[in-house]
């Protein structure tokens, strides 16, 4: 019997697979989970960041920090883009039926669009029609709504925070901190303080607003169609 480093040394060229999908193999199983992850069952991965999962993780294995271009590079190899059953949930999941957490060895059979499976080395031609470059671009269009929305959505949150952090300040330097009760009928239940320092922001979170903010001042009503970045 062939134990499994033998294997792996006897496998064709073939039988290996390609690149992004090994890195992208690798950047999933050693993510920080709040990062990103692979679902319970290991058939999906999850992106719960994009913000942090681009700035902090895409460069230690790709040469980009470009999560638009991680996400077309997916969709050239045929993941697809999970519907989320929870509703509120900011996560992007994605999945493909050869790229499972604990069976890597069928990776392999992964391949580009247009790419024939005996000729990996080979890259597939582009499209060049104008369907194909229209949809392209409802992709790139598609994807980065999807990411603004998300990244508007944590604008919001640190905003609110924001606002709550000054209303806060504003209250401790007139009175002093004040007392909340959870509920006014409820004598035996401890007071709730609060405290102006609880919610100081981080340096993340401003760097994220920038960010944000940036994006919404450059933003185009028909956005350029980015070439994907191949590594």
């Amino acid at each position: 019997m062939i134990s499994p480093q033998r294997k792996s040394v006897t496998l064709s060229s073939n039988q290996v697979a390609p690149q992004f999908i090994q890195k992208t193999y690798a950047l999933m199983t050693e993510a920080p989970a709040h990062i990103a992850q692979w679902s319970n069952h290991g058939s999906t991965i999850l992106i719960h960041d994009p913000y942090a999962f681009s700035r902090d993780l895409l460069p230690q294995y790709f040469r980009h920090s470009n999560f638009l271009s991680f996400v077309r590079q997916l969709n050239f190899y045929g993941f697809r883009k999970c519907k989320r059953d929870d509703p509120t949930s900011l996560a992007w999941e994605f999945e493909h039926e050869a790229f499972l957490q604990d069976e890597p060895e069928l990776m392999h059979t992964i391949r580009r669009h247009n790419q024939p499976m005996a000729d990996q080395d080979t890259e597939p031609e582009p499209e060049t029609t104008p369907v194909a470059e229209l949809r392209e671009r409802i992709s790139t269009v598609q994807t980065n709504f999807e990411l603004l929305t998300q990244q508007l959505t944590q604008l919001t949150a640190v905003i609110s925070t924001l606002v709550v952090s000054r209303k806060r300040s504003v209250e401790s330097d007139s009175g002093g901190a004040k007392r909340l009760c959870v509920d006014a009928d409820a004598d035996d239940m401890e007071p709730l303080y609060l405290d102006r320092h609880s919610t100081d922001l981080t340096a993340e979170d401003l760097a994220m607003v920038d960010d944000v903010l940036d994006i919404l001042s450059h933003a185009a009503v028909n956005p350029p169609l980015d070439t994907a970045i191949e590594v």
